[in-house]
């Protein structure tokens, strides 16, 4: 019995679609709504056996009549194809299988009048359904959800989605389009220093000088000795090629008037 299961069957599924099409062509835009209201009301009354549940049972009518018979959340509050007269009728019949009233209060067949009518209406388009689609080819092409169908087109375009780039390029330090450079000097008694060198008036301007540790101070440059007596071994190349080589002393530290010595790294 398609009563008994939680999804509908194929054949049931697809009359669906074909009652949304042709009810809002024939002004009936509550087609599709009889249809589950049908299946709703023939699982109620399945339930009703020797190992019934009450409980299930009790809840199973208060969702059928907040759904279809007095709806508080849809416009008009019956959704289905049944006259109000009915309706209300079934709305107090709800009522008396809850709270356990009347002569026969857990009647399994209180929603028969409604469940007849809604058929009636559909009997017409189930005819028009078997003419028109071939159940057999329908079998053989699985049927697809509207989520399902959803769930597809995201996993497609997350698949398609690019990877993020892992290689990050730093900018120029020379943007193009301004003039000058940047350059990085060294001395013995400044450190290093970043200066930018402007081409068009030959003006230096330092924006950031930075003393290199171990090596713009005295006290732990390379070039010190340890021992507070020892001189500096230095060469000294004159004009017809010859090289000599001396000790001399240690000189006292390089004062503002002494030149530097420096090397300069240009990047344009």
């Amino acid at each position: 019995m398609i009563a008994t299961r939680g999804e509908k069957p194929l054949r049931l599924r697809y009359f669906q679609k074909y009652l949304e099409q042709h009810g809002e062509n024939d002004n009936l835009p509550l087609l599709p709504n009889d249809l589950d209201f049908w299946i709703e009301v023939q699982r109620f009354k399945d339930g009703h056996h020797a190992y019934s549940d009450q409980v299930l049972l009790k809840k199973k009518v208060e969702v059928i009549v907040d759904c279809f018979l007095d709806s508080q959340a849809s416009t008009p509050s019956v959704q289905i194809d049944i006259p109000s007269e009915i309706a209300a009728k079934l709305i107090r019949y709800g009522e008396n299988y809850v709270r356990d009233r009347g002569k026969d209060p857990h009647n399994p067949s209180l929603f028969d009048e409604a469940q007849h009518g809604v058929f009636r209406e559909m009997l017409p388009y189930w005819a028009g359904f078997l003419r028109q689609f071939d159940m057999k080819k329908l079998e053989r092409e699985p049927s697809v959800s509207k989520n399902q169908k959803l769930t597809q087109e995201r996993l497609k375009a997350f698949l398609a989605m690019e990877e993020p780039n892992t290689v990050f390029r730093l900018p120029s330090v020379n943007p193009q389009g301004k003039s000058g450079a940047t350059i990085i000097t060294f001395s013995i008694s400044d450190g290093l220093q970043w200066k930018e060198l402007d081409n068009a008036s030959g003006d230096t301007r330092s924006n950031l000088a930075t003393p290199a540790i171990g090596v713009g101070s005295r006290r732990g440059s390379i070039l010190d000795s340890r021992r507070p007596n020892a001189g500096r071994i230095s060469a000294v190349s004159s004009s017809d090629g010859s090289t000599s080589t001396g000790v001399r002393p240690r000189q006292p530290r390089a004062s503002a008037d002494t030149p530097k010595i420096s090397i300069t790294a240009a990047a344009l």
